[in-house]
């Protein structure tokens, strides 16, 4: 499924049975952090057993997009799913170190590694 939007950073959402992969590009941040949430918020609302997000187009991430990560973190373990991120950029994983929420996900290098470990 392709997404909606010029303003989203999705680039596609591709379920797999119970299991959903996320592909994101271009930058996270205030002026597309309110449709990158939304369309988290809608592939959660289809209870997925373990969300994968692609991080391999984000070179940039600002608050607002650690802050829909969060948030999207909470939604998944409420729901009992697992999320798994995938190839971050090291600026990136780098903003997610500082603010020591590198603890709270799981990171993987390739999409299969993700895969597997669900």
């Amino acid at each position: 499924m392709k997404t909606q939007g010029p303003n989203s950073p999705v680039r596609e959402v591709r379920w797999q049975d119970k299991q959903v992969v996320i592909d994101v590009a271009g930058d996270v941040d205030m002026g597309h952090s309110a449709a990158f949430q939304q369309c988290l918020s809608d592939v959660m609302a289809k209870a997925p057993a373990h969300v994968i997000l692609d991080l391999a187009g984000v070179e940039y991430m600002d608050s607002s997009g650690i802050a829909a990560l969060v948030k999207l973190h909470s939604q998944a373990k409420a729901a009992g799913a697992d999320l798994s991120l995938v190839a971050v950029h090291r600026n990136v994983r780098s903003i997610l170190q500082i603010t020591r929420l590198d603890g709270m996900f799981k990171v993987f290098d390739t999409e299969q590694e993700a895969i597997v470990s669900a």
